[in-house]
């Protein structure tokens, strides 16, 4: 009986250094699961920097496009209105000779001039047509064959 009270006794005295030796171990599981979770986190802080990287250079890139892209179009709405004023310019060019070719057919005798505006094209005698004196062109229309002045006058449907 004393030996097992002895042992008792050894065995409460070794009870704490057990419970001790199981919060260490413990403790060492938990400090190698936190390694762990930092490794982890660490990897994907690196992989989220890369990226972040790699966002902010396809952001560079992608205004420096925007940028040609603007430049470009800024030089495309210059020449488009380059050629807005030059079309305007030869639109009022086209406009005067037709005008005063419609002032030399008003000062040709009618005959003369149908016989003259059936030999041009139909859309240069429609412009010309629809510039007269109507009584005049009326006079120039009698002497027009039927299909001549049939084409002219579709012609000037379509101008007016």
């Amino acid at each position: 009986m004393k030996l097992t009270i002895i042992i008792s006794l050894l065995f409460l005295m070794l009870t704490p250094s057990i419970t001790v030796s199981a919060q260490e171990i413990n403790q060492d599981v938990n400090i190698n699961r936190e390694s762990k979770l930092l490794k982890i986190l660490e990897k994907k802080r690196l992989e989220l920097e890369s990226k972040e990287r790699f966002l902010a250079e396809q952001a560079k890139r992608l205004n420096a496009i925007k940028e040609d892209i603007l430049k470009r179009l800024k030089k495309l709405q210059s020449l488009k209105k380059e050629l807005d004023t030059y079309f305007q310019k030869l639109k009022e060019m086209q406009n005067e000779r037709y005008d005063k070719l419609a002032q030399i057919y008003a000062s040709t005798p009618p005959q003369e001039a149908g016989k003259q505006l059936e030999k041009l094209d139909p859309k240069v005698a429609a412009q010309v047509m629809l510039r007269l004196d109507g009584k005049k062109a009326g006079k120039i229309w009698g002497y027009l064959p039927p299909q001549t002045a049939s084409r002219i006058a579709q012609e000037m449907l379509k101008l007016r």
